[in-house]
């Protein structure tokens, strides 16, 4: 592409350098760049515009052009104070003597502005994104210093509220530490971060965002400001928990037939027993202290039982979210006892690999066990008609983490449904089977915790791998 092409499509200018003169020859738009009437510069009085800094950046450049015909791009400042403007500066060969010797550059200047404020009420790509998105910039500090109206009527904040404080003035406690952690930590280092976040607004309501953040990079590659694109997803959010509380209850009614044996069970053993002492009483016939031990002690073994019923019950229905040190034997045991009537429905072991107290993470003991019972019903629709059925519970030590494995009989999942299996709605199930929620919320819960759930492509059959943070300060005592 020629320089007039391109000063013909872009707001450019262009410039030229004789090597051999020590000349540089600017036109009117880069003229009036750098504020000079002379359009003749030496290469001194060219680098005069540029402080020290930028000026040894420059020849740098420059040298390494006229000496090994290096071209170049880069970002600089020019002029100072109030007058400072940014620039892109280009420089390439135009004429190379028959020695080989760079003779003539030529180049053009691109015109940047520092005001972003006044960026995003240009153009009408981005008025309308205004319009659309939840928009804030935040200096190195995670200060507000930009609020856009919808920032402000989503959140219930004025602008003069947000502008100064940082985002921690919408966060809502939903998250642990470490979520906002690994945030701060992937923006600190120049890449973006994308990701769901629940927020609180000023009246104290929750509100969910698919948010993105984009570091923005000086001309010398630094950090300056942080830009946030949030889009408002709570009622698609509340519709998904709509459909995870219909999900629950349609599990327990799969397993209320289960409940009723469970419960009717060890109270008909409480009955029978107390019955037989009722009779004995009455008739007079004489009851030994060790049977009677034997009878209380059935009676008792009978209520333990259906208390365990009806505690899984409510684990299983519980919307705690709190972070806990917790057992990762035990919860996976929990899963395997509230899925048991589908697992011996279909005669499915459910075997764990790793013994109780072994391991222990930080997580939300109900979350998991949510996630859990998701995977072990996806596995039994999966497998319940293969000849050989089976599903394993392991896990592996992964530096800070722990990654839990869950693998059934099945001989994998199609490559081609790796990406789709974690979008909403999306499901290979029949319809009175699937509602394409299970694992997007399993996925979103393990991310709301700092973890990540992902299709293991090595293995030979279904394998699920879940990594959850270690518990870091019980490794420290130890």
């Amino acid at each position: 592409m020629t320089f007039k092409y391109a000063k013909s499509i872009e707001d450019v200018g262009s410039w030229t350098f004789e090597v051999v003169n020590n000349s540089f020859s600017l036109d009117d738009k880069c003229a009036s760049y750098f504020e000079v009437q002379q359009k003749q510069l030496s290469y001194e009085a060219f680098f005069e515009h540029f402080d020290s800094e930028n000026r040894q950046f420059l020849n740098t450049h420059f040298q390494q052009l006229i000496n090994h015909n290096t071209p170049f791009v880069v970002e600089c400042v020019i002029g100072s104070g109030a007058c400072e403007k940014v620039i892109r500066l280009s420089g390439v060969a135009c004429e190379v003597s028959s020695k080989g010797e760079v003779t003539k550059i030529s180049g053009i200047i691109r015109l940047y502005t520092n005001d972003l404020n006044s960026k995003f009420r240009q153009g009408v790509i981005l008025n309308i994104l205004d319009d659309l998105a939840i928009i804030s910039i935040s200096n190195t500090r995670g200060e507000i210093i930009y609020a856009n109206k919808l920032f402000c009527e989503v959140s219930g904040y004025e602008q003069e509220e947000l502008l100064g404080n940082t985002h921690a003035i919408v966060k809502s406690g939903m998250h642990p530490n470490e979520f906002y952690k690994k945030m701060w930590q992937t923006i600190s280092e120049g890449r973006n971060w994308h990701g769901e976040v629940i927020n609180k607004k000023k009246n104290g309501e929750l509100y969910y965002v698919d948010a993105h953040i984009y570091p923005v990079l000086n001309f010398k590659q630094e950090i300056s400001e942080y830009i946030a694109v949030r889009f408002d997803i709570t009622e698609k959010k509340m519709r998904e928990q709509d459909e995870l509380v219909r999900a629950k209850f349609q599990m327990m009614g799969e397993t209320s037939a289960q409940i009723m044996h469970d419960v009717m069970n060890p109270l008909t053993i409480i009955q029978m027993s107390l019955d037989l002492l009722d009779y004995q009483v009455k008739k007079g016939v004489p009851v030994s202290l060790e049977n009677l031990g034997k009878k209380v002690s059935s009676m008792r073994d009978s209520t333990l039982r259906i208390r365990t019923i009806f505690s899984n019950m409510k684990d299983l229905l519980s919307n705690k979210q709190d972070v806990e040190d917790m057992d990762l034997y035990e919860c996976v045991h929990k899963a395997i006892e509230i899925s048991s009537l589908r697992l011996g429905k279909y005669k499915i072991p459910a075997d764990v690999e790793f013994c109780q107290s072994q391991y222990d993470v930080e997580f939300n003991f109900q979350q998991l066990l949510q996630v859990l019972i998701n995977l072990i019903n996806n596995s039994i629709d999966a497998i319940d008609s293969l000849p050989e059925k089976w599903i394993k519970f392991s896990v592996v030590d992964h530096g800070n983490y722990l990654v839990l494995s869950i693998t059934d009989s099945g001989q994998g999942i199609d490559p081609s449904l790796h990406k789709k299996i974690f979008q909403s709605l999306f499901t290979t199930k029949a319809k009175d089977k699937g509602t394409g929620l299970g694992l997007p919320i399993c996925k979103r819960i393990m991310e709301n915790y700092g973890g990540k759930i992902e299709i293991n492509v090595k293995s030979s059959n279904t394998q699920f791998d879940i990594y959850l943070q270690k518990n870091l300060s019980l490794l420290k005592a130890a």
